[in-house]
């Protein structure tokens, strides 16, 4: 039907659209992190010159999500998988080619939820947090 091929290209519309912001925002992120790496380095290569007297005290601190956290992002993960798969199932004029879609959005999916950094915080967690308030 030609409905069933405007919902699918909707779709795949917003899914690429949410995977080339994401990935964009987390390059962003990362090179903000290499920035703040190499200035700090550089100052203390700089204050060490001067002869300045320094105690530095480093801590490595890991995020672990809870399991409250990581069951949202599980059953979400779920719900997406099954809304894009059926998208591209039931869509007629794409038989033949379903398997690629699939494992593109799966692939897709991956990202966003399990390694997207930018994706989980600033727009999933926000969601299921307003979700909870009301």
């Amino acid at each position: 039907m030609k409905t069933d091929l405007i919902t699918f290209v909707i779709l795949e519309i917003l899914l690429i659209s949410a995977f080339f912001v994401a990935f964009i925002k987390d390059f962003k992120i990362k090179k903000l992190e290499m920035a703040e790496n190499q200035r700090k380095s550089k100052m203390q290569k700089t204050q060490n010159k001067l002869g300045l007297v320094r105690m530095e005290l480093r801590v490595k601190a890991e995020v672990i999500r809870g399991e409250k956290s990581m069951n949202m992002l599980y059953v979400n993960f779920g719900i997406a998988s099954i809304i894009f798969s059926l998208a591209v199932q039931t869509c007629e004029p794409l038989k033949g080619n379903q398997v690629l879609f699939i494992v593109i959005n799966y692939a897709i999916l991956i990202y966003l939820f399990f390694l997207s950094t930018w994706f989980r915080n600033a727009i999933l967690f926000k969601l299921f947090t307003r979700f909870q308030r009301n």
